[in-house]
């Protein structure tokens, strides 16, 4: 499953990327998938994900909500991808710019990304 989507407004790169895993989540959710593994590839919202970190700030309580999330589902895991080696979640994020709606792929891909997630393959 891929997802883009537009925010509006600024936050630290930390905060957005945590505020993505959970966007996807809920959109996982809401498609009824029960087992996946959510890719990361910044490695502060990776570990804290991981070591399910109580913080008292806006990353701690978007953490706090992904914790409560993943108690609905009956596996949710996470895994580290560097980003040289998922240029596709790149190439998401930089679609996200020119969307004005969330955008949804369950099963298929657009072609533009899965010629992407070929070349990451390969690399």
């Amino acid at each position: 499953m891929s997802i883009c989507d537009k925010w509006e407004g600024e936050c630290i790169v930390v905060t957005g990327e945590t505020m993505a895993v959970q966007r996807g989540l809920g959109v996982a959710m809401e498609a009824g998938l029960r087992n996946f593994i959510m890719e990361v590839d910044n490695m502060v919202p990776y570990h804290g994900l991981r070591q399910k970190k109580h913080e008292v700030s806006s990353y701690g309580l978007i953490l706090q909500d992904i914790y409560k999330l993943c108690l609905q589902r009956d596996n949710v895991s996470f895994s580290f991808i560097r980003r040289n080696g998922n240029q596709a979640a790149h190439s998401l994020a930089n679609m996200s710019l020119n969307v004005n709606e969330l955008l949804v792929w369950l099963e298929e891909a657009l072609p533009v990304v899965m010629d992407i997630v070929r070349a990451d393959l390969v690399t």
